[in-house]
């Protein structure tokens, strides 16, 4: 990637921070979707650039202080609106994008099959209390009988926690618990707001945590003590192995007996496989416009920063070395982390992937051209159509900033695609695949084929633009690092570790974000080189000055400022106990370090800045994991020099301890953390049974975080004296107590 490329990669995500504080809606999600080309000459005012690789974001011809926010309006204000007596409801809880993507395709294959009419809410953005409003008028005599079904598209994330955007609609139903325990599927309060509710339930988790779907159990659980009657049985999906089969599989037991409830049988309605999703065209009045970047650097206690609101933070430290990228970041004030939290990123994907759906689709002359996606009111889902992404833009600006494509198609996107192929056989080849599920294991899932892939291979598929931006290509998701940094020690700063991850299969792969990464830190170290000669443009650590921004004055030609990364803190469970003496053990092979950084960086500055010096011991043991001392030990230096300082009393009352373990060390018999564990069991056992310590695992679910649990067992059970049930058990009060954490993946 070129600096120029790499500078434009700052337009896109301002702009994306500023629609979204608008909150504009002109989409429909579905089957009706206009798409519009705005090939106005630009001139004047009405064109700005956000830089050589040629962004052409338009200047609104109305000031944006004139842009009003669509006011919020309840799902139950919306489904009244619709004056429907039968109704489907779908509320959706999505980290990753997942969730919200099964919820739409539920909702229009219903639709389509029956002709119910569908809403689709993000739990995120409504009140849990207007279940409460749905209740009392359910009760009212004036209120016609009406057969709404509700359905729950519900995500666990990690170790039993609802999704980031879920928290208060977790807390409502579950008394201020943010997590799963054993306690709330007993203790849970009925709710009267679900008496006499019909619904459906799918929930998405993970079968290597060990609260799996946790969230979508609790639920169903509260919903069957208050009354509510559920349709089918409860779906989960295991992201796993193989969630879209556990989908499917739920989908086909599940929807006609939904039919069966409104009493009604599949319709003529749904498409044939010849026929084809055609959006209509219509125009757009909404002129483009230029986000105004320097709003987004303002006083950071004006707004929340979440998920859907990132802080376009500047880089003030980008490192690379043949083992990881590390990134720091400048916090404004009022934007605070704590030490084991973690940091989102929203990534670009690189113009060379671009330039080939561009030319994939037919589009590469337009790209720099501004369109909208507009809403067909006549469409059943019309009313809860959200917006997939800030409009109207370029579709540079679109395939870059806001969809990914890398995803691979599903079934039946490949299915879609078999429509539009222009030749017999290719046609007929698609259609194959999206119905043996064998073969689209092989070829695409295996392989993790693309649109991009498919529509290269399969050259007769005439596909418009529309239905690839809508039915094909899913949002760009923000990815989570581990913050590496101390809180105490840099509060302004907060820093991640990773790894480019490339993938060996056909071809190589990249993963988007460290990928990404990679290329501002390549245009970085050009910047820097062509400003100081000295500087070689294969340096490996950079450090930048920070950046002055006047805003006395706008201008809506306003460059914004390189090297800036969209982001905001999600907070965890993973933290350091506030007793100083409790004695903490890590475990955190490969990247799964990061946070154990930020443990060690923080215990060593509370030693040094402790007032008056602490004489109790603060004891910390790191057990890390890598193939090659010399080629993968991240952070090598920093932690085998504070080692040395520790054993030589150099440390005051931080006491740290290395353990490191290789399997491809020379020749060596191979070694990994588990075996080093059961090495020093004697001590781990007195550490965590005898002295009250803590333990944190943090690193890979389905394999290393399974094994170091087992070796924790055994150790309970050669120095406690106990047999291997008392030992589970023993255990598993650990983890009750807060004192077993685990940050897996």
């Amino acid at each position: 990637m070129t600096l120029v490329a790499v500078l434009s990669l700052t337009a896109g995500y301002v702009w994306y921070l500023q629609s979204r504080k608008l909150k504009q809606t002109r989409i429909q999600k579905a089957t009706g979707i206009g798409l519009t080309l705005d090939t106005r000459a630009a001139s004047g005012k009405a064109a700005a650039s956000d830089g050589a690789a040629g962004n052409a974001l338009r200047t609104s011809a109305t000031p944006r202080s004139a842009l009003t926010p669509r006011p919020h309006v309840s799902w139950l204000d919306k489904a009244i609106a619709l004056k429907h007596s039968d109704l489907l409801v779908l509320f959706y809880s999505s980290q990753t994008g997942t969730a919200n993507d099964l919820a739409d395709r539920f909702a229009e294959e219903f639709t389509e099959n029956y002709g119910v009419h569908a809403l689709v809410i993000d739990i995120s953005e409504e009140s849990p209390t207007t279940m409460t409003a749905f209740r009392r008028r359910q009760l009212a005599d004036s209120t016609p009988k009406e057969r709404w079904v509700f359905g729950y598209f519900l995500s666990t994330y990690g170790e039993g926690e609802p999704t980031d955007g879920s928290v208060d609609w977790f807390k409502w139903h579950f008394g201020d618990a943010t997590q799963y325990t054993s306690k709330l599927l007993k203790s849970a309060e009925p709710k009267d707001a679900y008496a006499s509710v019909t619904y459906v339930l799918f929930g998405l988790g993970n079968r290597t945590y060990e609260h799996f779907n946790a969230v979508g159990r609790l639920f169903d659980a509260l919903m069957a003590r208050s009354g509510a009657t559920r349709i089918g049985a409860a779906g989960e999906g295991d992201d796993d192995k193989s969630l879209e089969e556990d989908y499917l599989k739920w989908k086909a037991g599940v929807m006609p007996l939904m039919a069966a409830h409104y009493g009604l049988a599949a319709g003529d309605s749904r498409d044939a496989l010849d026929a084809r999703l055609q959006p209509p065209l219509s125009s757009s009045s909404v002129p483009p416009y230029l986000a105004e970047w320097d709003e987004c650097l303002d006083d950071a206690t004006a707004v929340a920063f979440n998920q859907k609101h990132p802080y376009y933070a500047r880089i003030t430290g980008l490192a690379l070395t043949r083992e990881a990228l590390h990134l720091e970041l400048a916090l404004p004030p009022g934007l605070s982390y704590a030490t084991g939290d973690y940091v989102g990123i929203w990534a670009c994907n690189p113009p060379h992937a671009v330039l080939a759906l561009a030319q994939a689709l037919g589009q590469e002359t337009a790209l720099d051209q501004p369109f909208e996606l507009v809403m067909d009111a006549a469409h059943p889902s019309a009313s809860s159509a959200p917006a997939l992404f800030p409009m109207p833009c370029t579709l540079r600006t679109a395939l870059a900033y806001y969809v990914d494509l890398h995803a691979t198609l599903k079934q039946h996107q490949v299915e879609l695609l078999g429509r539009y192929a222009q030749d017999t056989d290719e046609r007929d080849a698609l259609f194959a695949l999206a119905d043996h599920r064998d073969a689209y294991t092989r070829d695409i899932l295996t392989p993790q084929r693309s649109l991009t892939d498919l529509l290269v291979q399969y050259s007769s598929v005439k596909l418009p633009l529309a239905v690839a931006l809508v039915h094909m290509l899913p949002r760009n998701q923000v990815r989570y690092y581990s913050i590496s940094s101390s809180a105490l020690e840099s509060p302004q700063t907060v820093a991640l570790t990773a790894v480019v991850v490339r993938y060996p299969m056909v071809r190589i792969m990249e993963g988007t974000a460290t990928s990404w990464l990679q290329a501002v830190h390549d245009g970085m170290t050009a910047q820097k080189a062509a400003h100081d000669p000295s500087q070689s443009s294969s340096s490996s650590s950079l450090r930048l000055n920070a950046v002055s921004v006047s805003r006395t004055k706008r201008s809506a030609a306003l460059a914004p400022p390189p090297f800036h990364v969209a982001m905001y803190i999600r907070t965890s469970h993973f933290h350091l106990p506030a007793d100083l003496a409790k004695p903490v053990i890590m475990v955190g092979p490969g990247t799964g370090v990061a946070p154990f950084r930020g443990f060690v960086r923080e215990r060593a500055y509370q030693a040094q800045t402790a007032q008056p010096k602490s004489t109790a011991p603060m004891r910390l043991t790191l057990f890390y994991g890598c193939r090659h001392p010399n080629q993968d030990f991240l952070f090598r230096d920093e932690f085998t020099a504070l080692a040395a300082q520790s054993a030589a009393g150099e440390t005051g009352a931080l006491q740290f301890a290395l353990v490191t373990a290789f399997s491809r060390h020379d020749g060596a018999p191979k070694v990994y953390v588990q075996d080093r564990l059961r090495q020093h069991g004697a001590d781990v056992y007195a550490q965590l049974a005898q002295q009250g310590g803590h333990l944190y695992v943090c690193g890979d679910a389905s394999r290393m975080a399974q094994d170091v649990m087992k070796t924790v067992v055994a150790i309970y059970v050669q120095y406690g004296g106990m047999d291997e049930d008392a030992a589970r058990l023993a255990v598993r009060q650990l983890k009750a107590d807060g004192r077993y954490a685990e940050d897996t993946w």
